[in-house]
């Protein structure tokens, strides 16, 4: 859930080295940050698309990227590697199904950008309204990628699709951005807010665990790795 680069900002140069610094990841897949795009000099935010733009996704999100599609040593259900679908014309806008678990990476930056402030309408909102229109009720959780918090209106179409199939799920939100010292968790009901720190504080674990018995329901879990057990990060977002 990058910021990439801090200063300059939306140098092609940076994106090349960040390609070859994950490229040694198997299976990664990254989205925006504002550092590398809404950010950049020459950044308008009527439109979809400029040279920093096509070059972020050129390098991360299109067909000719190592990151474009899972690689096929990708941990396989029913003996299939998860296909990434990408929304035309904003390839960084990504969703996948894997084990009954829907994954959405969405673009949301901080401050004004084309996506989710200017288009017609809002490019995160309708992907996800597409795309679980379709979808059928056999989902046990949704995980959700975004830079930075998203709009309510974004969880109105999970709140459609949940009374469509008559039930909630596990919603987990992972974003970036605020930068706290380690990590940020708020858990409301079934919908689970995590923010995360990159280069302060290393990585985080997060696992979604099935119960194999049945025994709590259906719905599955979230567990994080907690790398702070003291509870040292008195600064969150919410």
């Amino acid at each position: 859930v990058p910021d990439l680069q801090s200063s300059p900002r939306c140098n092609p140069y940076s994106f090349a080295a960040r390609k070859d610094l994950f490229s040694a990841i198997p299976n990664f897949l990254i989205i925006p940050g504002d550092n590398e795009w809404n950010e950049c000099i020459d950044y308008n935010p009527n439109s979809n698309t400029d040279r920093h733009r096509d070059d972020w996704r050129s390098t991360f999100a299109e067909g000719a990227s190592p990151f474009y599609q899972f690689s096929m040593n990708f941990p396989r259900a029913n003996n299939c590697s998860p296909i990434i679908s990408r929304k035309v014309g904003n390839p960084e806008i990504f969703y996948f199904e894997y084990n009954n678990v829907a994954f959405f990476g969405l673009n949301r930056v901080m401050d004004e950008s084309y996506v989710s402030d200017n288009a017609p309408v809002d490019l995160n909102e309708e992907w996800v309204e597409d795309v679980l229109g379709s979808a059928s009720c056999d989902l046990e959780s949704i995980v959700i990628f975004s830079h930075t918090l998203l709009k309510d209106a974004l969880y109105n179409k999970l709140d459609a699709y949940f009374n469509n199939c008559g039930s909630t799920i596990p919603t987990l939100t992972i974003t970036g951005n605020e930068h706290p010292t380690t990590y940020c968790m708020t858990k409301s009901n079934e919908r689970i807010d995590v923010v995360v720190e990159a280069y302060r504080a290393g990585p985080i674990l997060v696992s979604i665990v099935r119960d194999p018995d049945g025994m709590h329901g259906d719905s599955d879990f979230v567990h994080i790795e907690d790398p702070d057990p003291a509870d040292t990060n008195s600064q969150c977002p919410f």
